[in-house]
């Protein structure tokens, strides 16, 4: 009820954050954690956020062979003011 969801997906231009208690469609449901020396936007950390976010998706997929899931970097600023870890979305089930 109180989670962090969106309106669209997270690469949507449309998304936009909303409590889970309001209308959405797709939910934040994990973080990983972003090596602290990483460059912001590596590509092979947005790898490893990927994969570990698709593990997620797919312990919650209920052994559905396909499913849809997103990794989240955070904003330059919240990367700049320490942040470090992403979110892991899936789309609202149902």
């Amino acid at each position: 009820r109180f989670g962090t969801c969106g309106t669209a997906a997270p690469s949507a231009k449309r998304f936009q954050r909303v409590v889970c208690s309001e209308k959405h469609s797709w939910q934040a449901v994990d973080v990983v954690d972003l090596p602290g020396d990483a460059r912001y936007l590596a590509k092979n950390v947005t790898a490893m956020g990927d994969a570990a976010c698709k593990e997620v998706a797919s312990q919650r997929s209920d052994g559905a062979l396909k499913f849809t899931w997103s990794f989240e970097w955070p904003t330059r600023d919240q990367w700049n003011a320490g942040q470090r870890y992403g979110y892991c979305w899936v789309p609202e089930a149902g």
